[in-house]
């Protein structure tokens, strides 16, 4: 292999590879990336089994060769090298040599050959979505992800079809964010259609897809199958396998009415809830929220023992049915909050036992969040 490339495009590449690497363990190669030549061009790949990555850089190929090199040399050595230089990249048998302006480096590496095959191209399911709106449904959705690896199908993202649309799903069983986005899909109208097919994808790979894709026009080809996903943007291929698990049966659990709703401003909530989350953290991590049928605001109070207090009053548009007091968990109101478009927060509620429902005017019902109370 002899080849040279841009600095910038060296390292564009490899940061989408970053992540992927796998640790040093049974298989060293894992902790490689592959470099071969492929068409004129300097195709570079990385995969742990769980997620694999393929990019490919514009380059002036002099060699064709293939070999793999410890991801974190390269991409410690290409990040270091200012911007404007040309990287020229020389394979002698197991060792690469690169080389660029005063600096050259020697890197021994592995044979290509016993890198592991990573699938490039599903012969599922297609569909393609602008890189804008799957970023934003993605962005929407991915911070309410469980965590605990117990119940492996609440660690993922549910992506399905409804109204020839495609919708994420997230919960952790405390809160649960869903967007949908009707009619910006492309694909086959039956597959589109089919409401029985949806996946669990795991959140860390959509942590790399948000990496990848830009806020911009550009379409994200995605292919599914019955284990894997596989998402094309540009010059980028993702393949990943799909979380095995039967998620929620959540739609149960949203209330189909609310006999409250009110209106907040969302900065004042926030800056409201941000304080509160403040004292919480001293205690037992809870918020106290109070609407009284007689006042026209809500009362955010939370205390911990020995600290103090906060009390903080926020306006509301909307009558009450009745006076109550509703406990939640800060930091999940907050990062609701957060998820939410626009300039008013819409709060929809039935009872201090039931679930809450937090959307806005901007997102209408594109978006939502449900969030559990604490019981007490």
């Amino acid at each position: 292999m002899k080849l040279s490339c841009t600095q910038e495009n060296l390292k564009a590449a490899l940061s989408s590879l970053e992540r992927v690497v796998g640790k040093q363990g049974t298989l060293p190669i894992l902790s490689n990336i592959l470099l071969e030549t492929e068409k004129g061009r300097l195709r570079l790949s990385a995969t742990n089994l769980e997620i694999g990555v393929i990019t490919s850089i514009g380059a002036k190929i002099n060699v064709e060769g293939r070999i793999t090199v410890p991801a974190k040399l390269l991409i410690n050595f290409i990040q270091n090298l200012a911007l404007d230089q040309v990287v020229e990249i020389n394979q002698s048998g197991t060792q690469v040599i690169l080389q660029s302006g005063n600096y050259t480096v020697k890197i021994n590496g592995l044979d290509g050959k016993d890198f592991p095959i990573i699938p490039e191209k599903g012969n599922g399911r297609s569909f393609s979505i602008e890189s804008k709106v799957l970023h934003l449904g993605i962005q929407k959705t991915l911070f309410s992800v469980s965590l605990n690896e117990s119940r492996p199908e609440l660690t993922g993202v549910l992506m399905g079809f409804r109204e020839g649309g495609v919708f994420l799903t997230t919960t952790d069983s405390f809160r649960l964010s869903e967007w949908q986005m009707r009619g910006r899909v492309e694909g086959d109208a039956s597959f589109l259609e089919n409401t029985q097919s949806p996946v669990i994808i795991p959140a860390y790979t959509l942590q790399e897809v948000v990496k990848v894709i830009s806020q911009g026009n550009d379409l994200v080809q995605v292919v599914l199958e019955e284990n894997q996903v596989f998402f094309e943007i540009g010059n980028t291929k993702i393949v990943s396998r799909l979380i095995n698990g039967r998620f929620p049966e959540y739609q149960a659990i949203i209330p189909k009415q609310y006999s409250t709703t009110i209106t907040l401003p969302k900065n004042e909530f926030q800056r409201a809830l941000k304080i509160a989350t403040s004292f919480s953290l001293y205690s037992s991590g809870e918020v106290v929220f109070r609407l009284n049928t007689e006042e026209n605001h809500l009362e955010i109070h939370s205390q911990s023992q020995g600290i103090g207090e906060q009390v903080a009053k926020i306006p509301f548009d909307g009558v009450l049915s009745e006076t109550m007091q509703i406990v939640f968990n800060p930091r999940y109101i907050l990062e609701g909050v957060g998820a939410l478009s626009g300039e008013q927060i819409i709060m929809s509620f039935n009872s201090p036992a039931t679930p809450v429902r937090l959307s806005s005017t901007e997102d209408g019902e594109e978006y939502i969040y449900i969030v559990m109370p604490i019981r007490k």
